[in-house]
């Protein structure tokens, strides 16, 4: 490692573009995430070949910024307002990256999760530690159930749930929908719900009551209804304050030069799918 790495570069480049990477399961490099390059218009671009032609080759990649407390000079790929590159001395927090390749999901998972356990627990306070799935973003679903009321008897079929009204029920139908979700493939984000109602009439809607979703509709009016639900993952996009266009000035000694350029080049960018569905039948 000492022929990639001195005081003053970072060969990030020539590391990840290393094909002997390939025949391990896995492989995790630390870096200060700074790839030495003349480039002044973004991350160099030769860094995101070498991590795509990774993910070419069926590697799934993780990233995990940790702040640190550092002492010492910095040297930045910046020139200054002079057309300088000089170092300077700083101490504060620093980032350092944790990168977490694998050609398989679920131990990239548990490697994952594991870094991220025990450096929160070593850090003062949760925010030091962040992490984003580059190539591979878990999308839990969801089994839709209908919860029990009184004067209702709900029957599950392969397709559909059947609803059977008890004689001299009237009115308007508030029934409870019960999620379950399938958390145990991989990493969970907070999640935006919203909901797509079709019927052959309306008047069908999905509210939410003391954080409990509810199906109401009248069933002299309503036959059928068909639910679906969609999720909108919440990603933090943590890498955007922790990014610099600028890293030539001690002000932003505590973030890493084109950190946003490269994990949006990289990254899975559309978050929004529909977790589950269920089709309601009335008699």
């Amino acid at each position: 490692m000492r022929d990639f790495f001195s005081d003053k570069e970072t060969r990030l480049v020539e590391l990840f573009g290393d094909e002997s990477l390939l025949q391990y399961r896995l492989f995790v490099i630390v870096t200060d995430g700074v790839p030495s390059s003349t480039d002044q218009a973004g991350p160099d671009p030769r860094l995101i070949t070498v991590l795509n032609k990774l993910v070419d080759n069926r590697m799934h990649l993780w990233l995990i910024g940790v702040r640190s407390e550092f002492k010492g000079r910095v040297y930045p790929e910046t020139p200054d307002e002079y057309g300088k590159t000089s170092s300077f001395s700083f101490e504060g927090n620093r980032p350092i990256y944790i990168w977490i390749a694998t050609s398989e999901i679920d131990k990239g998972i548990e490697v994952v999760t594991g870094f991220l356990a025990r450096l929160q627990s070593l850090s003062d306070t949760g925010a030091k530690v962040k992490q984003v799935e580059l190539t591979h973003l878990f999308f839990p679903k969801a089994t839709l159930k209908l919860g029990k009321i009184k004067g209702l008897l709900a029957m599950s079929h392969p397709d559909y749930v059947q609803l059977r009204l008890a004689r001299g029920f009237n009115g308007k139908i508030d029934i409870p929908i019960e999620i379950e979700w399938d958390n145990k493939k991989g990493i969970a984000h907070p999640r935006e719900i919203s909901w797509e109602i079709t019927s052959q009439r309306h008047g069908a809607q999905i509210n939410q009551v003391d954080q409990q979703w509810v199906l109401s509709f009248e069933p002299k009016k309503i036959s059928s209804i068909s639910l679906g639900m969609t999720v909108k993952l919440q990603i933090n996009p943590w890498w955007k304050k922790w990014s610099t266009e600028d890293d030539s000035i001690q002000e932003h000694a505590d973030k890493t030069l084109y950190l946003e350029h490269l994990i949006d080049r990289l990254r899975i960018q559309e978050t929004e799918y529909v977790a589950g569905e269920i089709v309601v039948k009335v008699e």
